[in-house]
């Protein structure tokens, strides 16, 4: 799609949010579309999606104690 070309190409952040101001979309359509894109990428392995799991998790606010995230 032209969305998915254009953030491959790095001219829009993967955002809904300034996705939706950029094209002039509703947020609820900016979603949508981000969902879209997301469910026709091919899947992770189970090593690669942890390996991006914690990434993400480093990054963030998240906790992380034994039983529970």
């Amino acid at each position: 799609s032209i969305l998915k070309a254009v953030i491959d190409a790095g001219l829009c952040e993967r955002d809904p949010v300034i996705i939706a101001k950029k094209f002039r979309l509703t947020l609820t359509k900016s979603h949508a579309y981000l969902t879209d894109i997301a469910l026709r990428e091919p899947l992770l392995s189970d090593a690669d999606a942890v390996q991006k799991l914690s990434e993400w998790l480093a990054a963030s606010e998240v906790k992380v104690s034994a039983d529970e995230i």
